[in-house]
């Protein structure tokens, strides 16, 4: 049950991507297998150095931020660096740099204000559903939104009670009234 339900929301944030789109987000961690053929060999991981390099370019460019990580591609050809700036309203507002890390130079910059409305929403889907999106009113709504779901149950079930209660209540006035006419022996 529980890889059935993982494969719908996989399924659905698949649709969800190519109806809008949008390119789906990278994987962290890169856990798949590297490309059969001349990368079938394990890669070289960059030096330390060009790492240094590329995090130096990095805070030239972009002075100020909020946080930032560095990814580096399977052949060590590029550093993406994702970083979300001090004034972006939620995490998931991240803006992206591309560094070409044999000449040390940016290839390309995506940012978040400039990407279509449809793509921003698709990357800030988990933090319109956790409620970060709307900062902390969001935040509490999203936590006593669950609360109030369980307050319905219990006031359904007591309604329904009350209803059961109500109704024998009125079954057996109506039978000592039949019994006070002679109607039933």
């Amino acid at each position: 049950m529980f890889e059935r339900a993982l494969l719908v929301v996989w399924l659905y944030a698949q649709a969800l991507h190519t109806l809008s789109g949008v390119e789906a987000p990278m994987k962290r961690g890169g856990g798949g297998k590297p490309p059969m053929g001349n990368a079938a060999k394990p890669s070289e991981s960059l030096p330390l150095e060009r790492l240094n390099q590329a995090w130096q370019l990095f805070c030239e460019h972009t002075p100020s931020f909020k946080s930032a990580e560095l990814m580096s591609s399977l052949m060590g050809k590029t550093i993406v660096v994702r970083y979300v700036n001090e004034e972006a309203r939620h995490k998931d507002a991240f803006n992206t740099v591309m560094i070409d890390a044999k000449q040390m130079r940016i290839i390309s910059e995506q940012k978040y204000e400039d990407m279509p409305l449809q793509a921003q929403v698709i990357k800030s889907m988990s933090s319109l559903h956790s409620g970060e999106f709307l900062g902390w009113i969001g935040r509490i709504s999203a936590f006593i939104a669950p609360l109030s779901m369980v307050l319905f149950v219990i006031t359904g079930w007591m309604l329904y009670l009350e209803r059961r209660r109500k109704k024998r209540k009125k079954e057996a006035i109506q039978t000592s009234d039949y019994k006070k006419q002679g109607v039933i022996g």
